[in-house]
């Protein structure tokens, strides 16, 4: 279920940045976003199918953390808030609308 909700959070970010990025600033921003959306989604799938073969192992008392998809996580997360961060400077630095109007 955590796997589940940080795709559905990936998803989420990644539409919000999105839809900023295409109203207020570059293109690119808005592309990023987009494949955040598909991001947040392959990492929806993979915890479906990996959660039908974790109930063998976990009644074993088996460590059911998957190290590659731990370190994918992190890098994404990173590269999340450094083009979070890229964006919000990009909007400070320009004559963009305020994000609320």
């Amino acid at each position: 279920m955590a796997w589940e909700r940080t795709g559905l959070a990936t998803v989420i970010a990644g539409a919000l940045l999105a839809r900023t990025a295409s109203e207020h600033a570059h293109y690119l921003f808005g592309v990023f976003g987009a494949l955040w959306v598909a991001i947040g989604g392959v990492a929806i799938f993979w915890a479906e199918f990996r959660y039908d073969s974790l109930h063998g192992s976990l009644r074993a008392g088996e460590n059911p953390v998957h190290p590659t998809m731990v370190r994918f996580v992190g890098v994404a997360t990173v590269s999340f808030i450094g083009f979070a961060l890229m964006l919000f400077v990009y909007l400070i630095s320009t004559d963009a609308p305020s994000l609320g109007s």
